[in-house]
């Protein structure tokens, strides 16, 4: 349901099923660590972050799914819209009213607490375009229709 959620840009629900004390924690091939501890500032400086990148209605491909009784780990290939405003932010000669096709590949651990609740997200991003290469892959708005939007319905109770 989270990923769900997340992937349609329908965040709030996702951030409903937190734990108080949930963290975000992204590891990358350059950079330190980075975590982020709280829902307020999982919402602010996560999501916020990510809507400023790129549309969220992303498309994930799970390549490799695990789950036990207090995780859930999923690798995959995710591709996204990105914005052309953050491109051109980060120096890239881009329209900054377009999108254009960006292809990463990550591995998630999503652990869970005894509640059921999500403790957080592990993430540890492989492989991304290079965002000189992105530009070179302009998205219509008919590319990205085609991807899901809007609200993912709530599971069943029962």
């Amino acid at each position: 349901f989270h990923i769900a959620t997340e992937v349609a840009g329908d965040i709030e629900p996702a951030l409903a099923r937190l734990s108080d004390k949930a963290s975000y924690t992204m590891f990358d091939n350059i950079n330190p660590p980075i975590t982020i501890e709280g829902v307020d500032a999982i919402r602010e400086n996560f999501y916020k972050n990510i809507d400023a990148m790129m549309d969220v209605c992303l498309e994930f491909f799970i390549t490799h799914l695990s789950v036990d009784d207090g995780a859930v780990i999923t690798q995959g290939e995710q591709k996204c819209a990105m914005r052309g405003s953050y491109l051109a932010s980060q120096g890239i000669d881009a329209d900054p009213d377009a999108f254009y096709l960006s292809e990463q590949n990550h591995l998630v651990i999503w652990p869970f607490d005894e509640a059921g609740k999500l403790i957080g997200e592990t993430i540890f991003f492989g492989y991304q375009t290079p965002l000189a290469d992105v530009v070179k892959q302009p998205l219509t708005p008919e590319d990205r229709g085609k991807w899901a939007h809007g609200p993912v319905p709530l599971p069943s109770a029962g």
